[in-house]
């Protein structure tokens, strides 16, 4: 792809998502940008559709581990999926707001007590990438 004389490579994220507890909906968003990845950890549990997020969804079986592939611009993106298992398109939120369905993010990041920082859960996409997430 070219945009004004700049050529823009698209790279293919190959991403396996395991530990899948049960049938559901898996939702994986990529933030190409720290300040979107910031505002939707704290206003939103929802999947969004902003400029510079790429956002999936793929029903799961009773398998335990699912594979996409997703087409996204090379650079860095920061990886958050949650596992929608009631089908009401949205994390379910518990006691002090601790998700109640599966989630994970890049890099396995695991903080406690809240949304892991953009760094931490980011990914270099450069052609051709795989990367695997737990989902807790």
């Amino acid at each position: 792809m070219v945009l004004f004389g700049t050529e823009i490579l698209a790279g293919d994220l190959v991403l396996t998502v395991t530990n899948i507890q049960r049938p559901g909906m898996l939702f994986v968003t990529l933030y190409q940008d720290a300040r979107t990845f910031v505002d939707d950890m704290v206003n939103t549990r929802r999947p969004v559709e902003k400029a510079g997020v790429h956002s999936v969804t793929r029903e799961s079986t009773m398998d335990r581990v699912a594979r996409l592939v997703i087409t996204v611009p090379d650079g860095i993106v920061a990886i958050a999926v949650f596992h929608d298992t009631n089908g009401n398109g949205a994390v379910d939120e518990g006691f002090f707001g601790i998700p109640k369905e599966q989630y994970g993010f890049g890099n396995d990041a695991r903080p406690l007590f809240r949304a892991p920082s953009y760094d931490a859960s980011s990914i270099m996409i450069e052609g051709r990438t795989t990367h695997s997430i737990k989902l807790r």
